[in-house]
């Protein structure tokens, strides 16, 4: 199993970039370097394998639960120069409110 380094994050985006670039198993191996509280693997791997749901959303609600539990941890925010500045608004654009 490789081994993965704690990660440290600038911000809530750094963070979610981090985490949608993991699949379900390097999921697993990247997360245990940040102590969060999951389900047990085990646990999860049995739901999937019964089909009570699937592997993406599996991923998906795992995501969730970690990008929560480290923001919290390190206070992360978002930080909306990510993004970048927002385009101007005209009249054209509130023409059919």
């Amino acid at each position: 199993m490789p081994h993965y380094p704690i990660r440290t994050f600038r911000s809530s985006n750094d963070l979610e970039a981090w985490l949608d670039g993991l699949d379900y198993k390097s999921f697993w191996q990247a997360i245990v370097a940040h102590a969060v509280e999951l389900p047990p693997k085990t646990e999860c791997d049995a739901r999937i394998a019964e089909g009570g749901v699937t592997q993406h959303v599996m991923l998906s609600n795992l995501r969730s639960m970690a990008a929560d539990q480290i923001e919290q941890r390190y206070k992360l925010k978002w930080d909306s120069s990510f993004f970048g500045p927002l385009p101007p608004l005209n009249e054209d654009d509130f023409a059919d409110l």
